[in-house]
């Protein structure tokens, strides 16, 4: 019978991996086209956290502190950015979507997948000359290398 669940489990995780990465494709697709994250996405990532917290019989409070914390956060330094510079330099689905991958990573981690997105979109703007791009498709491809591992390290403290 345990090994059974184990099984069962592992492929609970291995399906809830494919979903998420399946919804930030979505993000990467249509924050490139339009510039906008649908709701929907954000909505389909807490509900796939909380069917995988049940999955799991981890169901506790922490997470869900996390992603209020990092939304309130995000929201001040928006707010910030737009009295200091009189335009809006992060929009409101990259800050949403940044509280929902807080659900999934620890903060040390997100404060990583942060730094790896902006990076990246720095890179990105340079080669292509551009002055406005869009955040979601960064900070996906960040949120999936640290996610599977690419980052892990006792070097980084976490």
């Amino acid at each position: 019978m345990l090994v059974v669940w184990n099984v069962d489990t592992f492929k609970w995780d291995i399906m809830m991996r494919v979903l998420l990465f399946s919804l930030l494709w979505c993000v990467c697709y249509i924050d490139y086209l339009i510039m906008e994250i649908p709701n929907e996405i954000h909505i389909g990532m807490i509900i796939l956290f909380i069917i995988h917290a049940c999955m799991i019989n981890e169901i506790n409070i922490q997470p869900w502190i996390r992603m209020l914390v990092m939304f309130v956060c995000g929201y001040f330094i928006f707010i910030l950015c737009e009295k200091l510079f009189h335009k809006e330099c992060i929009g409101g689905g990259d800050l949403k979507l940044l509280s929902c991958m807080s659900l999934f990573l620890s903060f040390q981690k997100i404060w990583i997948v942060l730094s790896i997105a902006c990076i990246l979109a720095i890179l990105w703007m340079i080669f292509h000359q551009k002055n406005c791009i869009a955040f979601g498709p960064f900070l996906s491809v960040s949120f999936l290398l640290v996610f599977c591992g690419y980052f892990d390290s006792l070097s980084w403290g976490l």
